[in-house]
């Protein structure tokens, strides 16, 4: 209502967001065999509620993700707008140029993530944003609180796997060193599989 105008980003969520997740789901039983505390959400109101939530744990934990603003009922039941601050001049973090300080504050995130005792579980470029040096996680849908220590591994490998995109696997994984112990890498590294 005062000062400047301030951008905003809004995501609908609608009932093909309840199909997405449900084969989403469906999809790793049958890649993993089990899942981790992962029930399909019972309707979309529950959905945009556990995002929100989600937005608000990580923040408070000191994971950089956009401030989250509120819900907005537009269908009652069946559509919901959330509502969180636009970060602005933001790229995707394979547009940014990788450089150390992108690639240090995003495993920075990670190790954030593992703090607060919790898993993001859909690490990739367009859910990384980068700004300047500065790293933002987004969608945060998926995430979990007080995942498996496989789980959180499969972050950290994730966002390595991404930063080396652009960045170069040696250099991630030297950068790496100084957040993560060599059994930590070593894990992450090896629950991607046939990925890497």
């Amino acid at each position: 209502a005062e000062g400047p105008p301030e951008y905003l980003f809004g995501k609908l969520y609608a009932r093909t967001h309840l199909r997405s997740d449900r084969w989403y789901k469906w999809a790793r039983v049958l890649r993993y065999g089990r899942l981790e505390d992962e029930a399909p959400f019972s309707s979309v109101r529950r959905l945009v509620e556990h995002e929100d939530y989600m937005l608000r744990l990580l923040r408070d934990g000191g994971v950089r993700v956009p401030e989250p603003v509120g819900v907005v009922e537009v269908v009652p039941g069946s559509e919901y707008l959330l509502v969180t601050e636009m970060v602005p001049d933001a790229v995707e973090v394979l547009d940014s140029g990788v450089d150390d300080e992108v690639v240090d504050d995003a495993l920075r995130q990670v190790r954030r993530l593992w703090a607060v005792g919790a898993a993001h579980r859909d690490v990739k470029p367009s859910n990384v944003l980068a700004r300047g040096g500065r790293v933002y996680l987004v969608d945060v849908s998926f995430g979990e609180l007080r995942p498996s220590r496989w789980r959180q591994a499969v972050d950290l490998a994730n966002m390595m796997l991404t930063l080396a995109l652009a960045a170069g696997p040696r250099r991630v994984v030297e950068r790496a060193q100084a957040f993560f112990a060599p059994e930590e890498l070593a894990e992450a590294l090896a629950a991607t599989s046939s990925m890497t």
